[in-house]
């Protein structure tokens, strides 16, 4: 048997076995494991770089470790320049569609790493605005646009907000990594190989 956790399917807990781990801070609950990321079907999916939303649409996604009072704030102060769509209630068809029109996605989780939604924003070429801890930006170097307590996340929005070319590149670095890291293909090579070593013990 294989188990494969996502989050809070193991946060707070051990897991002394090995295992594959959706997120890499998970390491800490299972020191076994071994980090395997979300697979998307990303040859499927049409990236979207310019919408041509007359007032823009900023995305976000509320899991139980968003910090979802940062994001509301800067709704609040932004709520002239754009409009934001929280993820919520919404079927996987009916989310997929909204971040595919949107501008902007905001992924600002306490375990310093993004979700499957980010992951699905940047297969449609949408900048990834998030809080990755600095040693998995070392290891993992994933395209999010940094944010953390000690910065404002209205002003990290204006400043994507107010260059569409900026837009546009962290898009196209977002489309990049999702093609390289997130694409079914490569994930179930991986995958496949871990069954193969698994099978020889």
């Amino acid at each position: 048997m294989l188990k494969h956790y996502h989050g809070t399917d193991l946060r707070g807990k051990k897991e002394k076995g090995f295992c594959i781990l959706a997120m890499p801070e998970l390491i800490e609950c299972a020191p076994r494991g071994l980090y395997l990321p979300h697979p998307i079907k990303v040859e499927e999916i049409k990236p979207l770089y310019v919408t041509g939303n007359k007032k823009p649409i900023v995305c976000w996604y509320r899991s139980t470790i968003t910090s979802a009072d940062l994001i509301e704030r800067a709704s609040r102060n932004l709520e002239d320049r754009c409009i934001f769509m929280e993820l919520k209630g919404l079927m996987h068809e009916e989310a997929l569609s909204v971040i595919a029109r949107s501008d902007i996605f905001i992924d600002i989780r306490t375990n310093g790493w993004y979700g499957l939604s980010a992951a699905e924003a940047m297969a449609y070429g949408k900048p990834v605005i998030g809080d990755i801890r600095e040693d998995f930006a070392k290891e993992y170097h994933p395209p999010v646009t940094p944010y953390n307590v000690k910065e404002n996340l209205t002003e990290t929005l204006l400043s994507l907000l107010n260059d569409s070319k900026l837009r546009r590149r962290r898009g196209e670095a977002s489309r990049n990594y999702a093609e390289t890291e997130h694409n079914v293909r490569i994930v179930v090579d991986k995958l496949l190989a871990i069954y193969a070593k698994l099978i020889e013990y």
